[in-house]
């Protein structure tokens, strides 16, 4: 339910202040393709494709870029608006 996903967030979000951050090399292609499929199915539920293109590699916390790119996407999807098939494209 929406509650149980406001509830989940908000843990998430109060979780990573407690969180140490640990900086390493993060393939950024990999994190959003991992997010896509953590959110498959919500996608396709509101018949909404995502496509990841290649994307750089960084230098970060690699759960933190976890958090922000499920974010993305979901609010994306979230937010696709009323098309009769969006395309979320990164």
């Amino acid at each position: 339910t929406r509650v149980q996903q406001l509830l989940g967030s908000l843990s998430e979000f109060a979780g990573v202040g407690r969180h140490a951050i640990l900086p390493e090399p993060v393939d950024m292609t990999a994190v959003f393709h991992q997010a896509a499929e953590r959110l498959a199915e919500r996608a396709a539920a509101a018949s909404c494709e995502i496509r990841i293109g290649e994307l750089a590699s960084c230098f970060g916390d690699r759960e933190l870029l976890r958090i922000v790119a499920d974010h993305l996407l979901s609010n994306a999807v979230r937010f696709s608006g009323t098309a009769a098939k969006p395309v979320v494209e990164v």
